[in-house]
């Protein structure tokens, strides 16, 4: 959020390091255990004790010493300034869901089915995006929203309609484990609640394990799957909608955008305006790679179709997942060809 310029804020490296530092020793909290309750059966005197008589500190960690109380100067960042409206003609956009799903074609056109391949079957539904254009970012979202800019699909594209679920994954690599989420507070008493059951979505995976799974996956069906890039993500996610309006791709048949996991996209984590052939969806191991979306417990602010964060293309991160487009032409072939084998 700082890095995005929350506010205006913007501080130094080295202010962002102390500041994640104090995040992951999990404070603000007690700074003493008498703070939180009470030392039972005089261990805190009988501590002091023996620190004092083998140690030679004759110091109790549990006292809370006194502070000055010099009125505190904050620093003050300069007020945002107002967003400008910005006005990008695009003509053929946006549109409503009765025209999404004309664009889309028929429903024997809209989806179609592939196998994952592995062990034992599994299925991968496709949805078909139509090609045509929209306009990416909002002006008046986060700095690195804007400018929006003109983006045009000349053909169109499938994008798998959930996010590639664990038992979809473990098909490719079936040691992954995306593990539980934390349960909040010092006290835990179990793992956490599960998120590795067979159908809910891998998480954990890095983009680099997530574009080595497009790859196993071209190969199972002879066909090239890769990560969305950022605008085919957004695109698919508004479904003719502006951002103001937000989108959700249901009238195009995708599920969760946002409000599952956060997705990895293809693209590098670079300025707009977005350009597709200037090098940001080339699929280099390097820098940071653009995400997308946002999970069910992530705040209001992100869960919005424009906004972007990254992560290095090597994290594995808690709550990012993927799905994977397919840009041939027409697929249903290889559905047909694995159906018969």
């Amino acid at each position: 959020m700082l890095a995005k310029g929350h506010h205006g804020v913007a501080l130094p490296r080295e202010a962002q390091e102390r500041i994640a530092t104090w995040i992951d020793l999990n404070v603000p909290y007690y700074g003493t255990w008498h703070e939180f309750r009470e030392i039972p059966h005089g261990q805190r005197e009988r501590r002091q004790e023996l620190r004092k008589l083998y140690a030679g500190i004759d110091q109790d960690y549990e006292d809370i010493p006194e502070t000055p109380r010099e009125p505190i100067q904050p620093i003050l960042p300069d007020p945002p300034q107002p967003a400008e409206a910005v006005v990008v003609e695009c003509p053929d956009w946006p549109f409503d869901d009765s025209e999404a799903l004309r664009r889309q074609g028929d429903d024997r056109e809209r989806k179609i089915t592939v196998d994952v391949g592995g062990e034992r079957p599994l299925e991968l539904t496709l949805v078909r995006i139509p090609a045509g254009e929209f306009v990416m970012g909002d002006a008046t979202g986060a700095a690195d929203e804007g400018p929006p800019c003109r983006v045009r699909f000349d053909r169109p594209f499938w994008m798998a309609r959930t996010v590639i679920t664990n038992e979809q994954f473990q098909q490719f690599d079936p040691a992954h484990d995306s593990r539980y989420l934390d349960r909040g507070g010092k006290d835990h008493s179990n793992r956490g609640t599960p998120l590795n059951q067979p159908t809910q979505p891998v998480i954990r995976v890095s983009w680099d394990q997530a574009t080595a799974f497009c790859g196993w996956l071209s190969e199972q069906t002879g066909r090239r799957f890769t990560l969305p890039t950022e605008a085919q993500w957004e695109y698919a996610c508004r479904a003719g909608a502006p951002p103001e309006q937000g989108g959700s791709g249901r009238v195009w048949g995708v599920e969760s955008m946002p409000g599952s996991v956060v997705e990895w996209t293809r693209s590098d984590y670079r300025p707009y305006p977005f350009v597709s052939d200037d090098g940001r969806n080339d699929g280099v191991r390097q820098g940071g790679k653009v995400v997308r979306g946002s999970d069910g417990i992530n705040l209001p602010a992100t869960r919005r179709d424009t906004y972007r964060l990254s992560y290095p293309w090597w994290q594995g991160v808690w709550n990012v997942g993927f799905r994977v487009v397919c840009e041939d032409e027409d697929p249903a072939p290889v559905a047909d060809r694995l159906a018969a084998q």
